[in-house]
């Protein structure tokens, strides 16, 4: 049962201030914690069995405990208390467990026995295990990846257009709704992300999204992007020791201002340059060609995004993207390419 040591990304308010809501992400601990949670207590991963067989129909003989971490939870709820639920306020020491089905993931908080456990995954972000398989069989026929190595560490709900969310220039799809899945597989290196219907009768993958090499974790964002309708696009970098946050906006007209806020500073957007017409459009090729809108919610971040390394977001007319920003070789090649022409805008 002892899987690959991994820490957790963080508790929401830590990373609060990178505008997208937060998801939980597992990554590796250091060495000298490894030697200190080693052993997962039989008790705590049999109530976590039980649960998984409940909660989410799981047959037990297919159940395994992935990875594991010991942790000090900041309440009694674990961190994850509900807006109206009271919890204790003293520490709770206990386990960051992460177990699989071999398709999915599911992740619990536990105190030290086991007793007070509760699941960061909902019913709702679980995808049915024959649609899990599916999705297994065709990444590993693409990727050319054992399926033993591939599993679901995300899950968000969609209702898709004709070409299942997936924005091609020039291309139109059809109008219809189609229910279905966003999903995010992984084999412990790199991170891909799919789109599918309901019944994983089409399975397609979303390439500009894919390819998030270790240790980024691709997560989804919960909120939508909103920009005025004179705002092109916008980049927002907070979460550093001074607690700044530094934006970025290009306006339609060309103009690129930058405005600098913190607890203790009160300024105005400074201009920075103004794009020509050629230079403006040249940027907004590279949002098409690059395909932006297939980035919209999704998060590729670290530990790092909780030790004093700013997160940054990048928002465009209907999309919004996070990244840890010391990361940004490790993010999919498509998002690299925007975050240097838009670096070359802005410096």
């Amino acid at each position: 049962m002892l899987g690959r040591i991994h820490s957790y990304l963080g508790s929401c308010w830590a990373i609060g201030m990178a505008i997208l809501a937060p998801i939980s992400v597992l990554l590796p601990l250091s060495s000298a914690a490894v030697a200190q949670t080693n052993v997962l207590p039989k008790g705590v991963a049999n109530k976590i069995d039980r649960d998984m067989v409940q909660r989410f129909k799981v047959p037990p003989a297919s159940i395994k405990v992935q990875n594991f971490s010991a942790q000090a939870w900041p309440d009694g709820c674990l961190g994850l208390g509900k807006t109206d639920e009271v919890c204790t306020q003293a520490v709770v020491n206990g386990w960051l467990v992460e177990a699989t089905d071999g398709s999915q993931s599911y992740v619990y908080r536990t105190d030290n026995t086991g007793t007070n456990l509760r699941t960061e995954t909902s019913p709702q972000a679980v995808l049915p295990l024959p649609v899990a398989r599916k999705l297994r069989q065709a990444a590993r026929r693409e990727l050319n990846v054992p399926l033993n190595k591939l599993r679901v560490t995300a899950i968000n709900p969609r209702t898709f257009d004709g070409c299942l969310g997936i924005f091609t220039p020039r291309r139109a799809c059809t109008k219809i709704a189609i229910p279905g899945w966003q999903a995010v597989l992984t084999d412990g290196r790199s991170s891909w992300v799919y789109h599918l219907d309901r019944n994983a009768s089409r399975i397609v993958q979303n390439s500009a999204a894919s390819k998030a090499l270790a240790p980024v974790a691709i997560t989804f964002a919960t909120t939508d992007a909103a920009l005025a309708s004179n705002i092109l696009f916008t980049s927002s970098s907070s979460g550093d020791l001074t607690g700044r946050t530094i934006t970025n906006t290009l306006s339609t007209d060309g103009k690129v201002t930058r405005l600098v806020t913190a607890p203790n500073i009160r300024s105005r957007p400074v201009l920075l340059r103004t794009l020509n017409p050629v230079r403006l459009d040249r940027f907004k090729a590279v949002l098409s060609r690059q395909g932006l809108p297939n980035l919209n919610g999704l998060n590729y971040l670290t530990s790092a995004s909780v030790a004093d390394v700013p997160t940054v977001t990048l928002q465009s007319i209907g999309s919004s993207v996070s990244y840890t920003s010391i990361e940004k070789q490790r993010v999919p090649k498509s998002l690299q390419s925007v975050i240097t022409a838009w670096e070359a805008i802005t410096k």
